[in-house]
């Protein structure tokens, strides 16, 4: 992978500093190995050993400025000048050294605080690089530049980009071969065709299966799997689109403040707390790392609260109070048997396996598949297979997915087909394993009558579907494990230190590959930056690769981005503005999405007749559905609805005295649009904001004004339209789906839950 080694160090040193961190970060570099292994020549060696005391440096100014608060971090960062004399001895060693070349390429790519990256000097070095070596990691490299030209620092070429990536794709590169089946699968510069899709998928599925076993047993310690940037602020627009962010609640809390509040919740309930901290410790979070040690020690404490005798030959069975230090002793197990957070034991680990065993009286699958495991592969006890086998199908009997996967792999090693792929499929919606063996179940298919009988056997597929299914098998296996194809957790850190070009550049990436998660991320660091500019780098000329990213995240579900992609069209950022496909946009996100806000702008579309016809009924029966989906949004709600009402009655008015009814603009009461692309959440904030800001006066005379506007509005004699609309109680859930709505003049079904195609294929990845 093409990361920046020497611009890591110094960033991540700088951001260090800044952040008052106690230890360096472990920033692992993603091309070959350690910056060291890169440094073969005379030329490059004597760079190296000036790097090294330029780290010395910091480090020593590092533990100076953690003694002194006061001190600030900019003082320790690289001089411009010391910037520029390691430039120019890379640029003196690159004509005759490849590997001077690439530090250069990605010094200048990725740049330092100290100045700014020179992205045409640096794409030009990489492309060179490729050119020279065939390095399959430099050819994915330049793929991305063609694809996306990063920045508008360099041309796109959809074409050129195919190219590269193949090339990339063909030499090993696991991030191209997805970046191909990416592009293949979704007709990007190409014709759509997934059976060429899924043959790169599957190439790239076999190495990240290799990847994730190279490890202790059972594979390696997995982080969070995905997430988004906006998770820490409740999605991407707070506590409005709840519905369908998927945040955590520790994402920016440190290690301290969660012992902290997890102690707070858990007051005088020992054994769940230290279970409940060790499981955080084990898995992290967003923006905190796994830490196996503490999690190891939580779990002993929490386990030594009912097992103190851990040789005894009998456990008593333990109570319910007591099941949290069972499941610590099921956490200990495995973690002595891989060796995680502790040296590896086998014995210990099946001590604790057999403790928990026996203490929950055979009720803990992991702790009856963690013993079946290690008879079955005789660690730390002699192989017994027919025990190991008992083992499994007791834990499988408590719905325990490893130990499916478990006796699947023995059904396939004996050739009973149908057996393991039973055992696969039930395994396959958690269990990474099962996952692969699945696909390859559907993948051959046509290949071999006995797995066709099998597949037959357990579920029925056509050839059409057999494709798209075994695509989503490989597609959900590789982006579960990330480690050796996506930069996600550089890129936070370059987010976190406020270096948005390098976060950009790393989530882009991820995004070039498929995954939705990188789309999304890559299109928020565009859209949080515009009005930052960060020295230029990120501009409003990349609003169009905000939308394109978007557009794909939405492609893929995410209702949030079809919300957001709605705002782009209405306000016309990245495109010309465009209420009607705004209108799509937003009806799909509150139909398949069931957010609240999108309910809202559809209501507010229809109060305005922007995009649609003016109508006021169908205004109110959004409003109305928008209350239901999100309750915290009734003061906006019931501001829009008093409104409406007003209007409505003016109307009435205006009519009898006859008056010609003027065209309505896109003018609230809150003023008009603004070109921040934050849909109208803040028209919801602002009502809010100045709600609270007048005076007791004002209160009791707009609170007048609304019950006159309210009373008049319910009566009859006035308006007969208006008694016949619903209330808002009255409007059931589905109200936005079942509203009735004019029929365009020729119909434009959607065929996405997210509004308008990506794009012509010879768009490629921006749709123009």
């Amino acid at each position: 992978m093409l990361f920046p080694h020497l611009a890591t160090i110094l960033t991540v040193a700088s951001g260090v500093l800044a952040s008052k961190l106690k230890e360096w970060p472990k920033v692992e570099s993603p091309i070959k190995g350690p910056l060291n292994s890169l440094f073969t020549s005379q030329c490059a060696s004597d760079i190296n050993n000036q790097l090294q005391a330029m780290w010395d440096t910091l480090s020593s100014k590092h533990k100076n400025y953690l003694t002194d608060d006061n001190k600030d971090p900019v003082s320790v960062r690289l001089s411009p000048k010391e910037y520029q004399q390691l430039l120019e001895q890379l640029r003196e060693c690159s004509s005759d050294d490849p590997q001077a070349l690439l530090l250069l390429a990605e010094l200048l790519t990725f740049g330092h605080y100290s100045v700014r990256p020179q992205y045409a000097a640096g794409f030009a070095a990489y492309k060179q690089y490729a050119e020279l070596t065939g390095d399959p990691a430099a050819q994915f490299f330049v793929g991305l530049l063609y694809s996306t030209g990063l920045f508008g620092q360099w041309p796109r070429d959809q074409a050129r980009a195919t190219l590269y990536y193949s090339f990339a794709a063909k030499g090993g590169d696991v991030r191209a071969q997805m970046a191909m089946s990416n592009r293949i699968n979704n007709g990007i510069g190409m014709p759509q065709d997934c059976d060429a899709a899924l043959k790169y998928l599957r190439l790239a599925a076999n190495q990240t299966l290799n990847y994730f076993l190279d490890g202790p047993p059972g594979g390696k310690h997995l982080g969070p799997s995905s997430w988004h940037l906006a998770d820490s602020n409740y999605g991407l627009y707070g506590n409005l689109g709840k519905e369908t962010s998927m945040y955590d609640e520790y994402a920016e809390d440190s290690s301290e403040e969660i012992l902290e509040y997890a102690e707070h919740m858990l007051e005088g309930k020992v054994a769940e707390y230290k279970w409940s901290l060790s499981e955080f410790f084990y898995r992290g979070s967003q923006n905190v790392e796994p830490d196996l040690t503490k999690s190891a020690r939580l779990a002993h404490e929490c386990a030594g609260l009912f097992f103190t005798d851990l040789d005894a030959k009998e456990v008593a069975p333990a109570r319910e109070s007591q099941w949290y230090s069972v499941r610590c002793a099921t956490r200990l197990g495995q973690m002595y048997m891989r060796g995680e957070g502790v040296e590896q034991d086998y014995k210990l680990a099946h001590k604790w396996f057999h403790k928990a065993w026996q203490a929950s009286g055979g009720q803990i699958g992991t702790a009856g598949n963690g013993l079946g495991y290690i008879y079955r592969h005789g660690l730390g006890v002699k192989q017994n297979t027919e025990k190991a086998i008992r083992y499994f199908h007791k834990a499988a009997e408590l719905q325990s997915l490893p130990a499916h996967y478990n006796l699947g792999e023995i059904q396939l090693e004996r050739g009973d087909h149908k057996a393991a792929l039973r055992y696969f499929s039930e395994a396959a919606t958690v269990n990474l394993p099962a996952m692969y063996e699945t696909g390859e179940y559907y993948f051959r298919v046509r290949e071999d009558p006995a797995i066709a009988e099998a597949v037959a056997t357990v579920g029925t597929y056509s050839d059409e579907l057999t494709c798209s299914k075994t695509y989503k098998h490989f597609k959900l296996f590789n982006e579960r494990i990330c480690g050796n194809k996506f930069p996600r957790r550089w890129a936070l850190q370059q987010w976190n230190l406020g270096t948005f070009h390098n976060a950009f550049v790393g989530f882009v990436i991820e995004a070039e590959q498929g995954s939705e998660n990188g789309q999304f991320n890559a299109a928020y660091v565009v859209d949080e930056c515009l009005n930052y500019d960060d020295n230029g780098v990120i501009s409003e000329s990349d609003k169009l690769s905000a939308l394109a990213y978007w557009t794909r995240s939405s492609i893929q579900s995410n209702f949030e981005s079809t919300l957001r992609m709605g705002d782009y069209y209405l306000y016309g950022i990245g495109t010309k503005p465009d209420a009607e496909k705004a209108h799509e946009c937003y009806t799909g996100a509150a139909e398949r999405g069931n957010l609240g806000l999108a309910r809202w702008n559809l209501g507010w579309m229809h109060e305005h007749g922007i995009g649609v016809s003016q109508d006021y009924h169908l205004a109110k029966r959004h409003y109305d559905s928008a209350l239901v989906a999100n309750p915290d949004a009734y003061l906006a709600v019931y501001l829009s609805l008093a409104k409406l009402r007003f209007k409505i009655i003016a109307s009435a008015i205006g009519g009898f005295l006859g008056y010609k009814k003027k065209t309505d603009t896109q003018v609230s009461i809150i003023g008009g649009p603004s070109n921040n692309a934050k849909s109208n959440f803040a028209r919801f904030r602002n009502m809010v904001i100045r709600f609270n800001r007048i005076g007791v006066l004002d209160l009791a005379l707009l609170g007048s004004f609304i019950l006159v506007v309210y009373l008049l509005s319910n009566r009859q004699a006035v308006n007969p339209e208006i008694a016949n609309l619903p209330d808002v109680d009255e409007a059931p859930r589905d109200t936005a789906v079942n509203a009735p709505r004019e029929e365009p003049a020729e119909p434009q079904p959607l065929h996405r839950p997210l509004g308008p195609h990506l794009g012509d294929p010879e768009d490629g990845a921006f749709p123009s």
